[in-house]
């Protein structure tokens, strides 16, 4: 493989004028920006997908709470399971503001990780629901 050669040494051994180094750094440059914005705007596509599925799971989540509250069948301790998985759904969606607040400050990377976490979670929750609603046969 060819070992790549300094511009510098390319103007003092004659090979590029000093106006073709200037261009040459100035296209390396522009090259470098544009893949810097394109990373960026990759990172925040991702972070706000993230996003957007942890938010999903939890209106699911939401969902599945809202037919299992109508449930007509209601056994023993059923209201004190319900208000445990509210509060716990609770505290998953209050976490959404802090997602936003990132995709806000630009920590795509920080959105990301905690989206994930929190989709995780709101899995977690949306399946002891539907557990929950089979137990009872809603």
């Amino acid at each position: 493989m060819p070992r790549s050669v300094p511009l510098a040494n390319l103007v003092e051994q004659g090979v590029l004028s000093p106006k073709e180094l200037i261009a040459a750094a100035n296209a390396s440059v522009e090259e470098a920006k544009t893949a810097a914005v394109a990373g960026k705007e990759k990172a925040k596509a991702d972070a706000q997908a993230a996003v957007d599925a942890a938010k999903a799971s939890l209106t699911a989540a939401s969902a599945t709470m809202t037919t299992l509250e109508g449930c007509k069948k209601k056994p023993k301790g059923f209201a004190k399971d319900m208000e445990m998985l509210k509060a716990n759904w609770d505290g998953l969606n209050a976490q959404t503001a802090d997602l936003d607040a990132k995709i806000a400050a630009e920590d795509f990377a920080g959105a990301k990780s905690a989206a994930d976490a929190l989709k995780a979670s709101a899995d977690t929750l949306g399946a002891d629901l539907t557990a929950a609603k089979d137990k009872i046969k809603c």
